[in-house]
């Protein structure tokens, strides 16, 4: 099997994962996965408001009370991942999609990991962004890998660049050395909450960092910058978004439009497959193991084929 069939059949098999029983609202859920002769395809959550990474570079930074927002949406994504002994491992805002409605949910599952029965040793995900027990190779880790990369993500949203990834340097050996060495600085106008919760979740040693200390996201939903907020509430996605992206506004990329059997509009990762002869096992999902292509009309818009490599 090819590299890029291997991490599509990764993400597959953790979309399954997620997307089973009770889904979440704040992750990209998989609907079907299916194989045809030249493409994987995985019918996924539409996501048309555009990505946090977008929306950053149009609005420089955002305030505290916007980053409260999106911090607790995608806590209770990353939580509903946890749970299921699932470790995301890419945590960023270009991987925080927006829906029509500004509700936030994590996409790109294709570096997430099983932690159930082994901890995870490999040193992947996006530099500036990983934890020093993810940069320390051979070293295993499980879901406290997120909550770091949820303050480097955090720290981002409110300044404008990682906190290891200034003068915008693109050395990764230079990001991954600050990352593990580097003093955080804080600017005076930052909230003690805010910078607290900041200092907690990018606490380098493990049993010291905020959500690894035996009550997981529970510390997280207790900390003083989150006061007075109802988490139910936030699950049911009553509270009003920042931002509403504009309604018919033309976004990069394509995307396919599918009828198919008791499913709606959805959105497609779909990666070329030409030349292989024989189905990919363990692919198909949410569908009836035939053979040859599952039994649907496609219309199709238009074809963007995305690759799940980085």
């Amino acid at each position: 099997m090819k590299g890029g069939e291997t991490l599509a059949l990764n993400e597959r098999i953790m979309l399954s994962l997620v997307s089973t029983g009770d889904g979440c609202p704040f992750i990209v859920c998989m609907t079907y996965a299916f194989q045809t002769p030249e493409k994987l395809c995985f019918i996924l959550d539409l996501m048309n408001g555009g990505d946090l990474h977008y929306h950053l570079t149009q609005h420089n930074i955002f305030s505290e009370s916007e980053v409260r927002f999106y911090a607790a949406e995608v806590i209770l994504g990353l939580e509903h991942m946890h749970n299921r002994c699932v470790v995301y491992r890419d945590l960023k805002p270009a991987n925080i999609l927006l829906d029509e409605y500004g509700h936030v949910r994590i996409s790109d599952l294709g570096l997430a990991c099983d932690f159930s029965r082994r901890k995870p040793h490999a040193s992947v995900g996006t530099h500036g962004y990983m934890a020093p027990e993810v940069l320390q190779k051979g070293c295993p880790y499980d879901s406290s890998a997120d909550w770091f990369s949820l303050g480097c993500m955090l720290y981002k949203l409110l300044r404008g660049h990682s906190p290891f990834r200034h003068h915008k340097t693109k050395d990764k050996h230079e990001i991954d050395r600050m990352t593990m060495t580097m003093n955080l600085d804080f600017p005076d106008s930052m909230s003690n909450e805010m910078r607290n919760l900041l200092e907690g979740l990018l606490a380098r040693e493990v049993s010291q960092r905020l959500g690894c200390m035996g009550r997981g996201s529970m510390e997280l939903r207790e900390h003083p910058f989150f006061k007075g907020i109802d988490w139910q509430q936030v699950y049911m996605q009553k509270y009003p978004p920042p931002l509403i992206p504009p309604r018919g506004a033309k976004r990069p990329g394509a995307h396919l439009k599918w009828e198919i059997p008791l499913g709606a509009w959805k959105a497609t990762y779909v990666l070329p497959t030409v030349g292989r002869a024989s189905p990919i096992r363990g692919l198909i999902y949410g569908l009836p193991q035939v053979q040859g292509p599952p039994q649907m009309k496609i219309i199709i818009e238009s074809v963007h084929p995305i690759s799940p490599l980085r």
